[in-house]
């Protein structure tokens, strides 16, 4: 069940974790930080498992960003350039706008921000 909640709503991430979760979620049981809906926004994908609350509506990316591509992977939690190293299984190509709202960007590749 996904719930709708407020900027300053409480959520929970791990350490290392790309994922954003409810407080009793089992997957950030052992190293869970506590944070807000507005600080995980487009650092963090919510957890498909607990269903954290969400923001009710998206902003629209600009249509600049729509039309710039970047690359993706099946399981990552980032995006990349054409040719970062890291695509190396999966390459799925993806408009920059749609990418920044469930993807941090990669550290080693600095695609557009």
């Amino acid at each position: 069940m996904v719930e709708v909640g407020e900027l300053n709503t409480a959520v929970f991430v791990s350490r290392t974790g790309a994922k954003y979760h409810r407080e009793d979620c089992r997957f950030v049981s052992k190293s869970k930080k506590p944070t807000t809906l507005q600080r995980v926004l487009g650092k963090y994908t919510a957890c498909g498992v607990c269903g954290p609350p969400m923001l009710k509506s998206v902003a629209k990316p600009p249509a600049a960003d729509m039309k710039k591509k970047v690359f993706v992977t099946r399981t990552g939690g980032t995006y990349h350039r054409d040719g970062c190293r890291f695509l190396a299984k999966s390459k799925i190509e993806m408009a920059l706008g749609l990418a920044r709202q469930k993807y941090r960007p990669c550290s080693r590749c600095a695609p557009p921000k």
